[in-house]
């Protein structure tokens, strides 16, 4: 006697079952994988647009201003030239260049310098974004102007923290990962 071809309805709810704690146990690392991947994509474009933005200020020979508008949760450059009288113009670099894709609201940017946070509502700043943080890069190289102190951008999320640290004196940019402290 020859077994018919098929599965029987145990076989099939025992895979149904398997399949189903499978899923159970796999989706939710699926969710802190594509937060991990997006943190780490924010602060990598970071990092490469704070590159982009001293090495446009040193090739071109004037300021080049990086934003964080975190209105727009967008980071932004900035040509800052000035005119006749002095005054600073700032005018965005072409979007295709210089401007991230929009950050995720679950991830949190500070901008500081020896703790202090810094802003774009200093005097005569072309960005006209008074809330949002700044760093200036200069035509010689260096960045917030050449002081000591490093400028330090912090991508904070729920379970990793990146530090991406701009070197003032010479602008080198240097990205370091930690879990984020309990």
């Amino acid at each position: 006697m020859t077994r018919p071809h098929g599965f029987t309805l145990l076989e099939l709810v025992i895979v149904t079952v398997v399949i189903t704690i499978l899923l159970s146990v796999t989706i939710p690392r699926f969710h802190h994988t594509t937060t991990r991947l997006r943190v780490e994509q924010a602060a990598f474009e970071c990092a490469q647009l704070l590159r982009t933005a001293h090495a446009r200020a040193v090739a071109e020979s004037h300021q080049v201003v990086w934003v964080w508008d975190g209105t727009a949760r967008r980071i932004q450059l900035y040509d800052v030239r000035s005119t006749a009288g002095e005054r600073l113009v700032g005018a965005p670099v072409g979007e295709r260049l210089s401007a991230s894709v929009p950050i995720d609201d679950s991830v949190e940017i500070l901008v500081v310098r020896d703790e202090q946070a810094l802003s774009c509502s200093e005097a005569g700043d072309p960005t006209g974004c008074s809330a949002c943080s700044c760093i200036h890069f200069a035509p010689d190289g260096t960045a917030e102007d050449g002081t000591a102190a490093p400028v330090i951008v912090r991508l904070v999320s729920e379970r990793r923290t990146y530090t991406v640290t701009v070197d003032a004196p010479t602008s080198q940019v240097a990205l370091l990962s930690r879990p984020a402290a309990p």
